[in-house]
């Protein structure tokens, strides 16, 4: 992504205590890694990724079976949301994309996720920790459609944002 600073653009895993590079140069670590991958993305976003390490997967680690990035999907970044190509981007690394949404992009998740089935599952913002791991566990099981709620954007009003 040619519009991304170097901030923005990095995926690295914070599963070991390596953080190999995944993208946009993939470290010949990340190939040996016992672990499974996660990431945070974008990277600036640090108390995000502390809050998906210490909330999140230290807790539901066991459950997960894939490597997954997940998306701060907050207004901060809204700029980012408005084309297809930070989720072309992500798709590249073969993890599973989860986005982390804030209430005022709600309705953007939710249009990317009905209309891309790259995207593994939203955890909301009014989801607690116990609520947010459960649906990451049951996602695995469960058919895609069963975790899609509230209102999407029109592709009209979608096309008016870009």
């Amino acid at each position: 992504m040619k519009s991304l600073n170097n901030n923005f653009a990095r995926v690295t895993c914070m599963s070991c205590p390596s953080h190999c590079e995944v993208k946009p140069n993939a470290s010949l670590r990340v190939s040996f890694c016992q672990e499974y991958c996660f990431c945070t993305w974008p990277e600036a976003s640090r108390y995000f990724s502390l809050g998906i390490m210490e909330g999140l997967l230290k807790q539901q680690y066991h459950y997960l079976y894939l490597g997954c990035v997940f998306v701060d999907f907050s207004i901060s970044y809204l700029r980012f949301f408005t084309d297809k190509k930070w989720l072309d981007y992500l798709y590249e690394t073969k993890l599973k994309i989860v986005l982390v949404c804030d209430r005022h992009l709600r309705p953007l998740a939710n249009y990317w996720y009905k209309h891309h089935k790259d995207i593994f599952l939203i955890i909301y913002q009014q989801d607690n920790l116990k609520s947010a791991g459960d649906k990451l566990k049951k996602r695995f099981i469960y058919q895609r459609d069963a975790f899609f709620h509230g209102l999407s954007l029109s592709t009209l009003e979608f096309d008016v944002l870009g």
